[in-house]
C-alpha cells in the first residue's frame, strides 16, 4: 500500500509504503511481500518510508488511513473474483472501539456464540439479515463518536454496497431478555469458549528501549550480528553514524501502547541500502526469548528522511 501526503510547510510530498502480512500467510508469500515493498521504494528512487505491518498488530499510522479497517477470513487468490456485494455467507465480525481519531477496526472471527464477549460489539452478517450485537460492557454513547453510531454507519454502508432491497437490520443488546434471541440460531448448538487473539495472549514484560548497529558477517547467505550501542535514556540520535545501520527497538510494556522497530540506514552505509526490512526481520527472529515479539511494526528510515515517529521514540 502506498500513501502520499503533501506537506505544505516544505511544498513536498511524503511517501509511505506499507507491506501488510496476514497471520496465515506462508513464509514464501511473506518474503515476496517484503521484496515487492522494497522494489516499489526502489522504483520511487528511495523516497518512501517503508513499513511492515502484521495482522492484529497494525500500527496507528496504518490504521488511520481507513475509516473502518476490515479483515475477512480467506486467501488472496480466493478474493480475486469474489463480489462481496452479491456473494453471501454467514460472517461474524468483531468491531473494535473507536480510536482517538474516530476510526474502527472490523475483524472476522469464528462463527460461534462463544466468540461473543461483553466488552465488544459484533455484526452478524447473514446476507439479507444483519444483526448488531452490543455487549453489556460496551460504550452506550449514542453520539457520532460512540461505538453504536460507528457500527450503525458501517452496517448502513454494507446495505448500500450490497445494492439489494429488503435487507433487515436488527439491534440485539446482551442481557437476560435477549439470551434466546433468534440471532443465536446462526451459531452451533455447542457454545465453545473464544480463544484469545495473539495480541491478547502476548505477555508484556515492561518498558525497554534499545539501540544496536548491524554488522553483515556474510552475504549470501545473509548472516548478521547486532551489536548493542545504547539502552534506555542513552538511546539518542548522536550515537547514530552515517556509515552504519542502526536498529532502535522500542517496547512500552503496555497492551494499549504501540511497540515499534526502527531501522535507520546511514547515507554512507557500504552494504545493501535496500534491505532494511530484511535486517529487521532477522533481528526479531534472533531476539532472546523474553524479548521476542516478531509481529511488531517495522519502519525503515534513511538518514536523509524525516521520521517524526523515530524522533519521538528516541526523545521520549
Amino acid at each position: 500500500m502506498l500513501n502520499c501526503t503533501y506537506l505544505k510547510t516544505s511544498a513536498t510530498t511524503a511517501y509511505d509504503i506499507h507491506c501488510w502480512v496476514g497471520k496465515q500467510a506462508s513464509s514464501k508469500l511473506y518474503k515476496r511481500g517484503l521484496y515487492n515493498a522494497i522494489a516499489l521504494d526502489d522504483a520511487m528512487d528511495g523516497k518512501a518510508l517503508v513499513h511492515r505491518e502484521v495482522q492484529d498488530y497494525e500500527s496507528k499510522r496504518f490504521m488511520n488511513y481507513f475509516e473502518a479497517f476490515t479483515v475477512l477470513k480467506g486467501k488472496s487468490d480466493e478474493m480475486v473474483d469474489c463480489d462481496l456485494s452479491s456473494t453471501y455467507k454467514d460472517r461474524l465480525l468483531r468491531v473494535s472501539r473507536p480510536t482517538a481519531g474516530g476510526k474502527i477496526c472490523v475483524r472476522e472471527t469464528a462463527l460461534k456464540r462463544g466468540a461473543l464477549v461483553s466488552i465488544d460489539a459484533f455484526i452478524l452478517d447473514r446476507g439479507t439479515k444483519i444483526f448488531q450485537w452490543f455487549g453489556m460492557l460496551t460504550d452506550k454513547d449514542p453520539s457520532e463518536k460512540g461505538l453504536r453510531c460507528k457500527v450503525n454507519n458501517y452496517v448502513s454502508q454494507m446495505k448500500v454496497d450490497r445494492k439489494e432491497t429488503g435487507i433487515a437490520v436488527r439491534v440485539v443488546d446482551e442481557g437476560e431478555k435477549t439470551k434466546h434471541d433468534s440471532m443465536y440460531d446462526a451459531f452451533p448448538n455447542v457454545a465453545k469458549k473464544r480463544k484469545p487473539s495473539r495480541q491478547e495472549s502476548f505477555v508484556f514484560l515492561g518498558q525497554k528501549k534499545m539501540m544496536f548497529k548491524v554488522s553483515v558477517k556474510s552475504d549470501p547467505p545473509l548472516e548478521l550480528e547486532f551489536i548493542p550501542v545504547a539502552e534506555g535514556a542513552d538511546v539518542c540520535s548522536s550515537k547514530m553514524k552515517s556509515s552504519e545501520v542502526n536498529i532502535v527497538d522500542v517496547r512500552f510494556g503496555r497492551r494499549d501502547a504501540e511497540d515499534h522497530l526502527f531501522i535507520r540506514i546511514g547515507d554512507d552505509w557500504s552494504g545493501d541500502k535496500k534491505s532494511g526490512l530484511i535486517y529487521g526481520h532477522h533481528y526479531l527472529k534472533q531476539c532472546p526469548e523474553l524479548d521476542q515479539h516478531p509481529t511488531i511494526a517495522i519502519t525503515v528510515v534513511k538518514e536523509d528522511q524525516l521520521s517524526t515517529q523515530l524522533n519521538s521514540a528516541i526523545n521520549s
